[in-house]
């Protein structure tokens, strides 16, 4: 590895850790990002840990101020409203793409993952279900391509910045009720029924984020982008079994 190589990856790693605190709620809304203690506390220099937040900055988590001062960028409805939408129109469309690539094998991942979820909502501790929930929804998108799937992932990540702050402010254990729509998803994997899961995914991941906004924003007007999203899956799921079979044939 070179030396511009080890930079580049001193810059990725400092980039994922300062992500992870973020969306994790170690840095909370608002609070300044002090470079030279960042830096001071990673036993690096200040120029790894200015690239991280620059990078940061571009994913709008981040909020550059005159002084050349960083801030951790404030949750908002217009974030909740477009990382939600957006992630309705694309676990829709990855999990309808993965279904007919998945196998028994897959189908056990999934099962071993519901009971998994089942025993942390039994212990109640938000963070350990919120990993095994990620695992989760991941695995339903497991064969949507390499892109779709990296995407999904972010999207993943800032939508649990969202949840934790509902967990820890408004109602705690509000996650301990989605097991059957978990369970649903998984008869509609096996069952081979994309345009099925794909509504499932929509009404599931839209029930969520309107629980979200309206607790979170409930003085503020909504967009509709929300029930737009929803919309737009639910009208044109019933093709999506058709298209994908013609799909396989075509292939094969």
């Amino acid at each position: 590895m070179t030396m511009d190589d080890m930079q580049r990856q001193r810059v990725t790693d400092v980039e994922q850790l300062l992500r992870d605190r973020v969306l994790g709620g170690e840095y909370p809304d608002g609070s300044v990002l002090p470079q030279a203690r960042i830096a001071k506390e990673l036993g690096i220099s200040r120029t790894p840990v200015r690239e991280a937040m620059r990078a940061l900055q571009s994913e709008g988590l981040l909020i550059g101020e005159p002084n050349r001062r960083m801030r951790v960028a404030t949750c908002t409805l217009g974030e909740l409203e477009d990382v939600y939408a957006t992630r309705i129109m694309l676990e829709s469309l990855a999990v309808a793409l993965s279904i007919p690539h998945m196998d028994e094998a897959h189908f056990d991942l999934l099962d071993e993952s519901l009971g998994r979820i089942a025993d942390e909502e039994t212990c109640g501790e938000f963070d350990r279900w919120a990993i095994e929930h990620h695992r989760f929804h991941m695995q339903l998108v497991a064969f949507c391509g390499t892109s779709l799937y990296e995407r999904i992932e972010r999207l993943h990540a800032k939508s649990l910045r969202f949840q934790r702050l509902y967990n820890l402010t408004q109602s705690p254990r509000w996650w301990m009720r989605r097991s059957a729509t978990h369970t649903q998803l998984v008869a509609a994997c096996k069952a081979q029924r994309p345009s099925w899961a794909a509504r499932l995914t929509a009404q599931h991941l839209g029930q969520t984020a309107i629980t979200l906004a309206n607790d979170q924003f409930r003085d503020e007007p909504q967009s509709g982008a929300l029930e737009a999203a929803i919309e737009m899956v639910t009208a044109g799921s019933g093709a999506l079994n058709g298209l994908l079979s013609a799909g396989e044939q075509e292939t094969l």
